[in-house]
């Protein structure tokens, strides 16, 4: 069964899209199905086994969107969430 992991960002210049799209290609070449995709794309997180969620930092926090996300499905108890900033 081959895994499946979401990559999902927000991102106001498009760096963190370029980051997201080359973390997703990484994990491709390691075998893995990635989605790379906006959070406000995101509906549906039941395919996936984790998921990656990316974004600028902002004044010290998560760009708006991707805050949102992240506090809709921290209900969820799978997948492992892993929170990526950059500059």
């Amino acid at each position: 069964m081959e895994i499946r992991v979401l990559v999902t960002y927000a991102s106001k210049y498009s760096a963190t899209a370029e980051i997201a799209e080359k973390i997703g290609q990484v994990l491709r070449q390691a075998g893995l199905q990635a989605d790379v995709l906006p959070v406000n794309r995101v509906n549906d997180l039941t395919p996936y086994k984790a998921f990656v969620l990316g974004s600028a930092a902002y004044m010290g926090g998560l760009c708006n969107p991707l805050h949102l996300a992240e506090r809709r499905n921290s209900e969820t108890p799978e997948p492992l969430t892993s929170i990526v900033k950059t500059a």
